[in-house]
């Protein structure tokens, strides 16, 4: 079971990093472009990925500098509570936590993230499927599916 796990877990992140192939020539200056929009909304996609940005780089850094700071201004500032208005990405800013303590680079921090959240659902899912159906082979086609759909999910215009 052990030896089928790794061997699941390395395909993962072969197909998550098949996934993040545009980056790849440049991982600290290129962010993932999903073309085929009209060109107003391509515009508000790229201003939205530069605001997701921001917010993760902010919670990683401020998890790391100032964990009682989380709890701040959030996005919807200067409402009271603003964190609690739309403030997802604190899950985010904890996965990118290491990177950015490591990398320093925003751009490469959010790449790492990226693949991340497309390798961690299809393991765990592999993970799941595995202990409850008992085959390693419908448990790898389940990860494999998740992490498709989520990379259509992030296509779709």
């Amino acid at each position: 079971m052990r030896l089928s796990a790794k061997i699941a877990a390395l395909l993962y992140l072969l197909v998550a990093i098949f996934l993040m192939r545009g980056v790849l020539p440049s991982p600290t200056e290129l962010l993932p472009r999903y073309p085929g929009h009209q060109p107003f909304f391509e515009r508000i996609s790229e201003s939205d990925q530069a605001m997701v940005l921001y917010l993760v780089m902010r919670n990683a850094d401020t998890l790391l500098r100032n964990p009682a700071g989380l709890g701040g201004d959030g996005q919807c500032f200067p409402f009271p509570q603003s964190y609690t208005l739309g403030e997802h990405l604190f899950g985010e800013g904890i996965l990118a936590a290491v990177p950015w303590a490591l990398t320093g680079d925003a751009i490469l921090t959010y790449n790492i993230l990226l693949l991340l959240t497309f390798f961690l659902p299809g393991f765990t899912t592999f993970i799941f499927v595995r202990y409850f159906v008992g085959d390693s082979r419908a448990a790898f086609v389940a990860g494999l599916l998740v992490q498709l759909v989520l990379e259509q999910r992030l296509r779709a215009p």
